[in-house]
């Protein structure tokens, strides 16, 4: 039963008994079963329990640092649907991370102090505009800029965390930017050290679409996001990290093929070979390492999948970003053997007709979108810039440009350091 009186302690005992006596198993048994567990005598009181304290939760929980701090409540959250190998049922992961977002949007609770803070954007002769998220840049190093008041929020707890809310003008993070909804955020440990990182803009977070739908969801074939998390709070796909969004009882509503298992993957365009997660690993020649029971249940149901392609060695791949290939059928399941002899699933995904020609959705992204990607790179890392997005088809000289001044941009700012 939720505590009876609303004391940190007891809220934080509350949150680590249920996480310990039902959270933790539900996830360790939902992973030993690769999907959503069937409910039983055993799976239906840790159910009950993880209901009772979302229910908790969303109605009575008066959430603050202290009690996030005792409880690690985030962790417990991020369980729920943050992690490609736990199975929890659909209706409980898509309460957990609406809580999550919530509780995180509201600093979990912490006093918050809005403030405008001057920040030096990079600019060119095309008036195009950097938000930057580095040391170099908040210390005015970087020759050429101009000053632009943006808000920021300001908590300082066990460590100081900016969150750096662009502003809705701008050409990249704006309203009408690529990266729409995605704040920059810097987290300042208290030995000085700093981390770079994105998530979703708390002013947008009403706009974020619900990815669990089967179809295109309203998203166009071609549609390209320069992000995972953009593709996430536009529809497409339902996990920061993982391949395959679904769940065994409803089927996959999304995949992305990036090509990490590109010895077990095939990619024939119309035709794509996909198999699960570590198959190229296994060494057991009789049992796969690891099973869909999304995509399977998805061979059973017909549902079509959303296929959302990342940069990746196949030549359907977009050179940066990902890019929504249209919908398709799971229409086989085999299980053949991988270089070291082991088993793996393999499901082949055959693109439905009747839709944009793949051939068309290829141009995307276009020679502006690889620009803004190789700019979002560039200031995304300081140092070890990632401009494989723009390594590979450079094929006009504005992509050549974009290229040249991000990395004299890298070398100044290393110098500067």
């Amino acid at each position: 039963m939720p505590p009876a009186n609303q004391s940190v302690e007891a809220c934080a005992n509350y949150v680590v008994r249920i996480s310990q006596t039902a959270v933790q198993r539900f996830a360790v048994e939902s992973k030993r079963q690769a999907r959503v567990p069937d409910v039983t005598t055993i799976t239906k009181p840790w159910s009950d329990q993880i209901d009772e304290l979302l229910g908790w939760l969303e109605t009575e929980a008066q959430v603050t640092p202290d009690l996030k701090q005792r409880s690690k409540l985030d962790v417990v959250l991020g369980l729920m649907f943050r992690k490609p190998e736990y199975h929890f049922p659909r209706s409980i992961a898509e309460r957990a991370e609406t809580l999550y977002e919530r509780f995180d949007s509201a600093r979990w609770g912490a006093p918050i102090v809005v403030k405008t803070e001057s920040s030096d954007e990079d600019g060119d002769s095309n008036g195009d505009e950097v938000m930057s998220d580095d040391p170099a840049t908040s210390r005015g190093s970087l020759p050429g800029r101009r000053r632009q008041r943006q808000d920021s929020i300001i908590d300082s707890l066990t460590v100081s965390k900016v969150v750096k809310l662009p502003p809705a003008d701008h050409p990249i993070w704006g309203v009408h930017g690529i990266m729409h909804g995605v704040a920059r955020t810097i987290t300042i440990k208290r030995d000085g050290r700093k981390r770079y990182w994105t998530k979703s803009d708390p002013r947008y977070l009403s706009e974020k679409r619900n990815a669990n739908i089967h179809g295109h969801n309203g998203i166009e074939v071609g549609a390209w996001f320069p992000r995972q998390l953009v593709a996430i709070l536009r529809g497409a796909h339902g996990e920061l990290q993982g391949g395959i969004s679904g769940s065994g009882e409803s089927g996959a509503y999304s995949v992305v093929s990036s090509g990490a298992y590109d010895r077990t993957d095939r990619d024939r365009g119309n035709i794509l070979l996909y198999s699960a997660a570590k198959s190229d690993e296994n060494e057991d020649p009789r049992v796969p390492a690891q099973r869909s029971a999304a995509l399977a249940a998805s061979y059973v149901n017909r549902r079509p999948v959303r296929v959302l392609r990342s940069k990746g060695t196949s030549r359907f791949s977009p050179v940066c970003g990902l890019r929504y290939d249209g919908l398709y059928r799971v229409t086989d399941i085999q299980h053949p053997t991988n270089a070291r002899g082991g088993m793996f699933e393999q499901f082949e995904l055959t693109r439905v007709d009747g839709q944009m020609p793949l051939e068309r959705a290829l141009l995307r992204p276009n020679s502006q979108e690889v620009r803004d990607a190789a700019r979002i790179e560039m200031v995304s890392k300081l140092m070890g810039v990632n401009f494989e997005c723009i390594r590979h088809h450079l094929e006009t000289a504005e992509c050549l440009r974009a290229a040249i001044v991000g990395y004299r941009l890298l070398l100044r700012c290393s110098r500067e350091r």
